[in-house]
């Protein structure tokens, strides 16, 4: 399943929102810790991205993998 968000970030000082961006993050991992397949899939589908960060997070038993990058000036984030 791929889910793919337009996303806005508003800088924050401490506080109840600033906590809950900590908690969403998974762990940064690089290009390299990406398995093949997910990377091709995240290539097909957007080969003109730029800026890609990679994190790895377990999610119901399993690890989902979020690619957060620029396309075309917008920042978005895309899961597999």
């Amino acid at each position: 399943m791929i889910l793919l968000t337009s996303v806005t970030y508003a800088s924050s000082g401490p506080g109840k929102n600033g906590k809950e961006r900590e908690n969403e993050k998974g762990n940064h991992i690089s290009v390299s810790q990406v398995p093949g397949y997910v990377l091709a899939q995240f290539n097909a589908m957007f080969p003109a991205a730029t800026n890609v960060k990679w994190e790895a997070e377990k999610e119901h038993g399993r690890i989902e993998y979020k690619a957060e990058f620029y396309l075309n000036g917008q920042k978005l984030k895309a899961r597999f």
